[in-house]
């Protein structure tokens, strides 16, 4: 998210398993109650908890999760948009 310099992302069930390689099955990943045991920080979810990614999803009308998005926690705002505000100013030319 830094890289991109976005506070939020969108990321698909499919693409999260693609891009985490996990071993844990698709149907597993579509479960409310895998994703709200990783908002209250269980299964190896402490880490991005530590690092300020906080974790919310939507329960679709067939009972399972389509999409999580991952934000950045209110001090991870603070340092990602002062991260910008530098960048932009070292990239604006000064009169």
């Amino acid at each position: 998210m830094f890289r991109l310099e976005e506070f939020q992302t969108i990321v698909s069930i499919e693409e999260i398993r693609k891009v985490s390689e996990t071993t844990v099955p698709i149907a597993e990943l579509k479960k409310p109650g895998y994703w709200a045991a990783c908002q209250r920080g269980k299964r190896d979810w402490q880490c991005a908890e530590k690092n300020g990614i906080e974790v919310t999803y939507e329960v679709e009308e067939d009972g399972s999760v389509h999409s999580v998005t991952f934000h950045l926690d209110e001090s991870r705002k603070g340092t990602l948009q002062r991260f910008i505000e530098r960048r932009q100013s070292v990239d604006t030319p000064q009169s």
